[in-house]
């Protein structure tokens, strides 16, 4: 199938369908491209997720810690399951709302998985079959993934991502960050109030790297109230399965740890999404991190 438009939106992220519902309101005749879900990360896999889940887990935390101030509720639990289906109903919600609103301004929306053939076409792999897209013009707004480390591959199961962190159907007894950033720090913090054992690595000498000490400070000490332990100036080293887990091996300042937990989270940066993306047929350049340079 052959497809004509003036705008090739590749990405239906927050930048992606922004963009597409914009360009649609102007007027113009444009492509909206999704290989995976609308919305993108942010609201799949990122930002409202973590937020729902965090505000379902501080209800319970405040209610918990109510007894100091002598407000006691009686069997106090949480059903994470129910609590589990009502992020996953609320981001449902959202999608559909980013569906309807690309529709509502005349925005075509493809869900299949796009790549350049030369400056000013493309190839669209759809459930349906290969479309053959001729554009005027290309956003390219592909967002990024979570990356591993050679001695942790992320496969998903043991070694997770933040999105297979904010799907889990059980709360684990003992997680593990590899990177104490805004991501990990955030996970981390939901399932300590839920009970876990959280243990957080980090090989700078600081907590969210690149953030004014002084910000860090009252981080630090909110992670220490709720008993995350945290390693500085240090490395996860290898791991693997025993009878009592994933045991790990550390290098901290202290000399080697070893520790036993039930899943690790690597949260240890992000790389962009533009591999499959044919950007060579397309004249788009892009720095050694595969980066595309914007001017």
């Amino acid at each position: 199938m052959n497809v004509t438009t003036e705008v090739l939106v590749i990405g239906a992220g927050p930048g992606g369908y922004t963009a597409a519902i914009k360009l649609g309101k102007l007027g113009k005749k444009v492509l909206l491209v999704e290989k995976h879900k609308m919305g993108g990360e942010c609201l799949n896999y990122g930002c409202i997720p973590s937020k729902a889940l965090i505000s379902s887990v501080g209800v319970f935390h405040k209610a918990k810690k109510a007894a100091e101030i002598g407000i006691t509720a009686d069997n106090l639990k949480v059903d994470w399951a129910k609590v589990m289906a009502w992020k996953a109903a609320l981001v449902g919600g959202f999608t559909r709302n980013v569906s309807s609103l690309c529709k509502g301004n005349g925005v075509d929306v493809m869900m299949g998985e796009a790549k350049f053939t030369s400056a000013k076409t493309a190839q669209v792999v759809t459930a349906e079959g290969t479309h053959e897209v001729a554009f005027q013009n290309a956003i390219i707004v592909t967002g990024s993934r979570p990356l591993g480390l050679p001695a942790f591959p992320i496969d998903g199961k043991d070694l997770i991502t933040s999105k297979e962190a904010l799907e889990l159907t059980e709360v684990p007894a003992r997680l593990l960050i590899i990177g104490g950033g805004v991501i990990g720090l955030e996970i981390g913090t939901f399932y300590a109030k839920l009970g876990a054992q959280v243990t957080v690595v980090e090989v700078t000498g600081q907590l969210l790297p690149g953030v004014d000490p002084d910000l860090v400070m009252p981080v630090t000490r909110s992670l220490a109230k709720l008993g995350i332990a945290v390693f500085l100036d240090s490395k996860a080293l290898s791991w693997k399965k025993s009878d009592a887990g994933l045991d790990i091996s550390l290098e901290t300042p202290q000399g080697p740890k070893a520790l036993s937990v039930d899943k690790v989270l690597l949260s240890v940066g992000r790389a962009p999404n533009v591999d499959t993306l044919g950007l060579e047929a397309a004249g788009v350049e892009k720095d050694p991190k595969g980066f595309i340079p914007t001017r």
